[in-house]
């Protein structure tokens, strides 16, 4: 990001990466269900605390530069997940990009479900595969869709149709074999629902 950019988080937690990147750039937007999440935390003068129904962004449309979110998609409804994209696209510049990070269903699933079923149906709503975060960013609008294959600081861009036809791959064998596949290294990073959209 440059330094005349704008930053959009949705879902920022503690806020604390929020007010590292309003450090770094012009203005910053954090996008919450609650106002809860900013007890307790000094938010500086071009950091704003937005409060959102779920699915709405309440951001002045055709602002943002670069939006993220880290394990947020997953607690929404399929519904609500789809209206949102719909509200982040609005929200972003002609060529901003949008960085959703979420779990990847083949290694699921990753809330207390994990336990007891093979899919979630805990506190995540729903997991994605990368095709089908692809396929809902591109009916959302989104132009392109990329995956980052990787971990720490070293991700790598892949256009997300390889991804997706790896999990196809996955799909051809027996679901428990599958998943057990895509819960080991390196698939595990491989298939790591990170997903990289742009307007």
């Amino acid at each position: 990001m440059h330094a005349n950019a704008t930053y959009l988080e949705i879902g920022p937690g503690d806020c604390a990466l929020a007010v590292e990147a309003a450090r770094r750039v012009r203005q910053a937007f954090a996008v919450d269900v609650s106002r809860e999440i900013a007890a307790g935390v000094h938010l500086l003068k071009n950091l704003e605390l937005a409060i959102s129904d779920g699915s709405s962004i309440p951001v002045p449309p055709g602002t943002i530069d670069v939006a993220y979110s880290d394990q947020l998609m997953e607690h929404l409804h399929p519904d609500d997940a789809a209206a949102q994209l719909q509200n982040i696209l609005a929200s972003l510049v002609p060529g901003g990009v949008y960085i959703c990070i979420t779990p990847n269903r083949w290694s699921g699933p990753h809330d207390v479900s994990r336990y007891f079923d093979e899919e979630a149906t805990g506190f995540h709503l729903h997991e994605y595969t990368v095709g089908e975060l692809a396929l809902m960013f591109r009916q959302a609008g989104f132009r392109s869709v990329e995956a980052l294959v990787g971990s720490g600081g070293a991700h790598i861009r892949t256009p997300a149709v390889v991804i997706s036809s790896l999990e196809r791959l996955l799909e051809m064998l027996p679901e428990k074999f599958g998943r057990k596949l895509a819960r080991q290294l390196p698939l595990r990073v491989i298939l790591g629902a990170k997903v990289v959209a742009r307007k």
